[in-house]
């Protein structure tokens, strides 16, 4: 069998194709793991989130009867500050 120039050029050609998939492929499936660990980030972001609001609403219905919280609650800015003629001593 005769070994041709042309046929180690082309065995050459298909190695370094043959490297190249299979960086090309680790690489993305390097960064599908990647994007999967920053979702679960996400959504655990988004969990807190919704835990964090509501608190804040809880302690706005609470300032509504009882008025000391108000000041802490306008230092975190959960309400408004007070306007008008009414402040708090």
């Amino acid at each position: 069998m005769n070994n041709s120039p042309l046929i180690a050029v082309l065995t050459g050609v298909v190695g370094i194709s043959a490297l190249a998939s299979a960086g090309m492929c680790y690489k993305c499936v390097m960064q599908f793991q990647e994007t999967q660990a920053f979702t679960s980030r996400i959504e655990y972001i988004k969990g807190q989130e919704v835990l964090i609001n509501g608190l804040m609403n809880d302690a706005a219905k609470y300032a509504q009867k009882n008025q000391g919280i108000n000041p802490t609650l306008v230092n975190l800015g959960i309400i408004p500050p007070p306007t008008g003629k009414s402040s708090v001593k």
